[in-house]
């Protein structure tokens, strides 16, 4: 076994976390409300009405439903088995900002499903003249899950993958030191300015514990033999060119959220 691959084994031992890639996919056809996707028609058992924007009362877009069923990892406070999350879609709310700690605000919530009747709320028309995110559409998951490091790659590691590879190969094996470009649950975040600083949340939120839980990027590093992943159609936030939302979870308050958005 060669240098290269024994410190990446040491390193998915020592810094290995895992993840759960979602690998979102664009449904042919609709998707149950009983199930875990992205957009299209959320569970709406639990409201009353559509939600809307507490900033701007515009109604808001359906982003993504997790069920602990499908993802008994994730962490569902009490006895709760559904966690949604909404977005403003109003641009010209007071709320949206194009800095990094934010973009299109984010809703959380957490349900006890009972899986019985469905109750169906559709989402409200609006003024088609206001400045409006476009719809955007449903997706399907294909998860797998998998170990993960941080991206420190040590100089004697570096200097090897350099002696040893051509171009095309060196970035493959940097690729597999990198954190996952993807959609998915878990793991590291994948910074696209630096991978090795960390994102101070403490300094957009309170100083409570956060753990890493979500990331949503905007164009999916990956192939599949009927797609291949471009969510910049459906990533809930502003036309940019590459862009990742982190998302974090209180770790004594798991009702409790914290987004960073981050482009290039």
């Amino acid at each position: 076994m060669d240098i290269y691959s024994k410190y990446k084994l040491k390193s998915i031992r020592f810094m290995g976390r895992e993840t759960t890639l979602l690998n979102p996919i664009i449904a042919k056809r609709e998707i149950d409300t009983f199930n875990s996707k992205m957009s299209g028609k959320p569970n709406t058992n639990h409201f009353k009405d559509w939600p809307l924007c507490e900033e701007c009362g515009v109604p808001m877009n359906f982003i993504l439903q997790l069920y602990k069923k499908d993802f008994p990892n994730f962490h569902f406070p009490d006895n709760k088995n559904l966690f949604q999350i909404f977005s403003c879609r109003n641009f010209d709310c007071p709320h949206y900002d194009t800095g990094y700690y934010s973009g299109l605000k984010l809703h959380y919530y957490f349900f006890h499903e009972e899986f019985g009747e469905k109750k169906e709320i559709l989402q409200p028309e609006i003024d088609t003249n206001a400045n409006l995110q476009n719809p955007f559409p449903e997706l399907f998951f294909l998860p797998r899950k998998q170990f993960e490091t941080s991206g420190f790659i040590p100089d004697f590691i570096f200097e090897d993958i350099l002696e040893q590879t051509n171009r095309e190969e060196r970035e493959e094996k940097i690729m597999e030191f990198l954190p996952k470009i993807q959609t998915k649950i878990f793991g590291y975040e994948h910074f696209l300015h630096n991978v090795d600083e960390s994102v101070n949340i403490d300094e957009i939120s309170n100083s409570e514990p956060k753990q890493f839980v979500l990331q949503i990027v905007s164009h999916e590093m990956y192939k599949h033999k009927h797609h291949i992943g471009d969510l910049s159609q459906w990533v809930p936030y502003s036309n940019l060119p590459l862009y990742n939302t982190y998302i974090y979870q209180e770790i004594n308050n798991r009702y409790n959220f914290h987004s960073y958005i981050e482009y290039s």
